[in-house]
């Protein structure tokens, strides 16, 4: 990704600030332009941290509705994985910081983006098939 790609765990490895702002300086150089959300080791930092905070937030707060939700179990298991996968993301994030992306957290943080993809699509899989006020939609073979 853009973050292992130009090494942007490398700085700012301050958490929940960065370089103990919350929008650090040298986020934008005039030089780069556009490419500053590729090549420009701190807005890439930036928008890797405001996405997961994102990601966590709308996982979170469709969790707590869905939660209120008559679903069938198994959608409510996908979810919980997805909550779980999220959190635990981010937190491997964290850690990933804090430590200055030493390997030993880094590559599970790696390999966590694809277990919380894997969820998500569980959870999407499974949610198809719900309406609510109905048990399932039956689902045509595919011929």
């Amino acid at each position: 990704g853009f973050v292992a790609g130009n090494r942007a765990g490398l700085c700012c490895n301050d958490w929940p600030l960065m370089d103990g702002q919350v929008v650090p300086d040298g986020m934008w150089e005039d030089r780069l332009g556009w490419k500053n959300f590729f090549e420009n080791q701190i807005t890439v930092q930036f928008d890797h941290r405001c996405f997961a905070y994102l990601m966590l937030g709308f996982t979170a707060a469709t969790w707590n509705s869905a939660r209120k939700l008559p679903l069938p179990p198994r959608v409510k298991t996908a979810l919980n994985a997805v909550l779980l996968c999220c959190a635990g993301q981010v937190s491997m994030g964290v850690l990933t910081l804090w430590f200055h992306v030493p390997i030993e957290i880094a590559a599970p943080h790696q390999a966590g983006s694809v277990v919380t993809l894997s969820a998500f699509v569980w959870f999407l899989h499974t949610i198809r098939m719900v309406v609510p006020g109905a048990k399932f939609i039956p689902i045509p073979p595919i011929k």
